[in-house]
């Protein structure tokens, strides 16, 4: 009899033993510390100061937007920090949070996204990236806006800014920032290639897809003058 007792004793602890485990084992029961499931805020971002420009005197302003937007920012790691504040500073090629009262350079990244909202709550989404291949004076770090997205090829704007004399009709001189940009196409995994608009836009793209793209081009009665047009053509090829 006591043998019978202690048997049935064993099985119940042994089963609750299984049925604890088993609730430990189930996804999302307890946080993987291992993971980097815990949450992430803007004290998880490589930060680091730089020097902003006074400027003073000289006209236009060296940021994309004149306000802070929250942002989601895709660490290289791959971690993910949400609704942080974010201004592209175009003179600097950096993205700048605000922290403890001064202004922070995101040092690097995989990926910055944000949405700016028309009057009729359209939206329109912005993407910037690093570590793309070297070109020209630019490297890993320069950030550039991604424009056209996709496995086969991605459509990259590099904006940048000086200082320039602005014509003036007094004796007086003035001087401005001036903006500049220019289109990049790259492919996933290979070469990066610069991008020239109108006539010599299809010779300036890589070989491999010179082809389909000729094809687009008379089938969409694309000049590849403009931004645009050259926009609606990586769209195509990414199809």
């Amino acid at each position: 009899m006591q043998k019978s007792s202690f048997l049935k004793i064993s099985l119940v602890a042994l089963f609750f033993a299984a049925f604890q485990t088993t609730l430990l084992a189930q996804p999302g029961s307890v946080p993987d510390q291992t993971t980097g499931s815990a949450e992430l805020n803007i004290n998880d971002l490589p930060l680091r100061s730089v020097n902003i420009p006074t400027l003073t005197d000289i006209g236009g302003s060296i940021y994309l937007t004149n306000e802070f937007i929250p942002a989601t920012i895709r660490l290289k790691d791959g971690g993910v920090v949400k609704n942080i504040p974010v201004k592209f500073n175009i003179y600097n090629n950096a993205v700048m949070v605000r922290k403890d009262g001064s202004e922070q350079k995101i040092e690097s990244f995989e990926e910055v996204t944000y949405a700016i909202y028309s009057n009729s709550g359209e939206a329109n989404a912005f993407v910037f990236r690093q570590g793309y291949p070297d070109i020209e004076n630019h490297n890993v770090n320069s950030v550039y806006q991604v424009i056209a997205d996709g496995a086969k090829a991605q459509l990259l704007k590099y904006i940048s800014q000086k200082v320039e004399d602005a014509p003036t009709l007094g004796d007086y001189s003035r001087r401005e920032l001036v903006k500049s940009q220019q289109l990049y196409i790259y492919l996933p995994g290979g070469d990066i290639k610069k991008i020239s608009l109108g006539k010599k836009a299809l010779a300036s793209f890589p070989d491999v897809l010179a082809v389909p793209s000729e094809e687009i081009v008379k089938a969409k009665s694309l000049n590849l003058k403009n931004e645009s047009d050259i926009i609606t053509l990586v769209q195509e090829l990414n199809k």
